[in-house]
């Protein structure tokens, strides 16, 4: 990316006729999408769900096509019961269910018609491949557009600028074709995964020439971009973060440097956007029409209101790989029903992360990444990493910032023992940066464990044997002769 490909996309808004002509909006499939999408989002919760029941039968009937789900689907079943009834007794299917067994899952090749093939980056080393279908993908673009709009009043022409870390996506931004694409429909996009496009002093002098209306981008590269920040442009309505688990003081940062409010986007690869804020920012709309949204346990049980769940979804339209009580390995809690903006579709309160990335307790308890983020809420760090070496030691990484010193191990690294588990030793190191996944995303908490202790079992954990005392390796600097 260079500043002269930047210029050719002039103005802050490019003509509708241009964006009718080349933009991919328009085909009539995404066009009629959209415009459902548009409307729907008004109706009450009881109308979206019986537009989520409608299209449960229709992706029953194109399941029972497939090896995996014809002995779960029986017909009588999927003629004669409600669909949510069904719905409830068909077991979760999960990432491994999927890289595993991906011909099963998916239809007959001959029954795929247009569509293509698709695949996750693997931000937790477990890159998946699926197929989705014509009808998924023109819903799914639609609804990527309906969420551009909810960031304060955004409209689709105005400029977006865009901070993305995935090279799927970003294939199709490279080269002449690309340039051409972008400058015509007025977004500047820039990979942030190993580019130099995006050394964050080089990234903000882009944010202030291009003056987007709309900054959209991974949390992490955002955050950065936003500490090079010495004025925003009065241009930037709004800033959709993404990707990455979004915590209370990178919210701050990015909404104090760019000036505009931070509207967050919950989604992933395999099902397209689950969730998105609107502007009374108290949560995330479940965007009911795409996708049909649950927090289960891992058998696929309902939690109780209130408490955290796995994120189990059935897409509603990919019919070349149904994806039915999908879980692709997230925990959240249920936020509110009803909201003041007045959409009809009930809200997530929070994403607590991946539940790859729990931290387990050798008591048993499970400690999701946003237990730590709040440890270092308002703490003078750029970044950091907790690491789970085995089940009684932590390894926890800093990048400090200004103002950092001794006062903020003793406080986090207490907070650990006291709050966590008084059995952890806790190793403390200070580095210069701390990497990204392949994937390009960044991940607050790392388990060596990857989830294999829960919720402790009758009898208690079977645990290795503990080190002789919990060890606070956070030792205070020692005071020169």
């Amino acid at each position: 990316m260079n500043l002269s490909r930047i210029r050719l996309a002039s103005g802050d808004s490019v003509s509708p006729v241009v964006m009718t002509l080349v933009g991919s909006w328009s085909r009539t499939s995404r066009a009629a999408a959209y415009r459902s999408l548009s409307r729907s989002q008004w109706l009450s919760v009881e109308e979206l769900e019986r537009l989520q029941e409608h299209r449960l039968r229709a992706i029953f009937e194109v399941a029972r096509s497939t090896r995996w789900y014809a002995r779960l689907l029986p017909s009588a079943d999927v003629c004669n019961r409600h669909p949510r009834r069904v719905l409830a007794d068909l077991p979760p299917l999960t990432r491994s269910d999927l890289q595993s067994n991906l011909d099963a899952i998916s239809v007959p090749k001959e029954l795929r018609a247009a569509g293509s093939e698709n695949y996750t980056g693997g931000s937790t080393g477990a890159p998946v491949r699926f197929y989705q279908s014509a009808a998924y993908q023109a819903r799914t673009t639609a609804e990527l557009y309906r969420d551009y709009e909810m960031c304060n009043g955004f409209r689709m022409g105005e400029r977006r600028l865009f901070f993305w870390g995935s090279d799927v996506d970003s294939r199709d931004h490279a080269g002449l074709s690309g340039l051409v694409r972008d400058t015509l429909t007025n977004q500047v996009w820039l990979n942030a995964f190993g580019s130099a496009d995006v050394a964050p002093e080089r990234a903000a002098a882009i944010v202030r020439q291009t003056r987007p209306r709309l900054v959209i981008g991974y949390v992490s590269t955002l955050v950065d971009v936003a500490r090079s920040l010495t004025d925003s442009p009065s241009s930037i309505r709004g800033v959709q973060t993404a990707a990455e688990m979004l915590t209370p003081d990178q919210r701050d940062l990015i909404e104090h440097s760019f000036g505009a409010r931070v509207f967050n986007r919950y989604g992933c690869r395999e099902v397209g956007n689950i969730a998105h804020e609107c502007g009374d920012h108290s949560g995330l709309h479940l965007l009911m029409e795409n996708n049909l949204t649950e927090l289960t346990d891992e058998s696929g049980g309902a939690v109780g209101a209130g408490d955290e769940g796995l994120v189990t979804v059935t897409n509603l339209w990919n019919t070349a790989t149904p994806l039915i009580r999908y879980q692709p390995g997230d925990v959240a809690c249920e936020g509110d029903r009803k909201c003041e903006c007045g959409r009809g579709a009930p809200k997530l309160a929070t994403v607590l992360g991946k539940s790859a990335d729990v931290i387990a307790t050798p008591s048993g308890r499970r400690l999701h990444g946003a237990f730590f983020t709040h440890l270092f809420y308002n703490q003078p760090v750029r970044r950091f990493r907790v690491e789970q070496t085995d089940a009684y030691r932590l390894e926890v990484l800093v990048v400090p910032d200004t103002g950092y010193g001794y006062h903020v191990k003793r406080r986090v690294c207490a907070a650990i023992v006291r709050h966590g588990d008084p059995a952890f030793a806790v190793n403390w190191r200070e580095v210069d940066t701390i990497p990204a996944s392949p994937s390009g995303k960044y991940r607050f908490t790392v388990s060596a464990l990857n989830g294999q202790l829960g919720a402790a079992p009758a009898g208690g954990l079977d645990l290795p044997q503990p080190p002789e005392s919990p060890i606070l390796r956070a030792e205070p600097p020692q005071e020169s002769e």
